[in-house]
């Protein structure tokens, strides 16, 4: 039988959340950098391209649903970068309450990371299930 965990759902869904909300908010900044010819910091690139690799692993794990420990992991280091980026880069030209927003969705990054990967340890029922099921596969 199938069971569903409900820590690993809400985590997903907060990592869905905040990664949407983030593509939205850099999309914005580099639309607005691209149509007043202004550069783009090192450090945007490196966010988008988190960001990017974060929807590209969501993506996998969709459809791979043992997966899911990429997601927490990749959730955890975009929540760093964003981290990182908001309170460390000088270069950026966003508001304080477009950085105030990075901040708090980067930690809810790394919150909802962690509350994903906190069930994801094999107990002794499970790995005695999946030797009971290789022994039957070998037959």
């Amino acid at each position: 039988m199938v069971s569903i965990n409900f820590k690993t759902n809400v985590g997903f869904f907060l990592v869905l959340i905040s990664v949407v909300v983030l593509a939205l908010i850099e999309g914005n900044h580099l639309f607005s950098n691209f149509t007043s010819n202004r550069s783009i910091s090192a450090s945007e690139v490196q966010q988008i391209t988190f960001i990017a690799l974060t929807i590209f692993i969501i993506a996998i794990a969709v459809f791979q649903p043992y997966k899911i420990s990429m997601v927490a992991y990749s959730a955890m280091t975009l929540g760093l970068v964003v981290l990182i980026t908001s309170f460390f880069d000088r270069s950026s030209t966003l508001t304080s309450n477009i950085k105030i927003i990075q901040i708090s969705i980067g930690v809810v990054l790394i919150i909802a990371g962690s509350f994903m990967n906190l069930k994801t340890r094999v107990t002794e029922k499970d790995e005695a299930l999946a030797e009971q099921g290789i022994r039957y596969f070998k037959k």
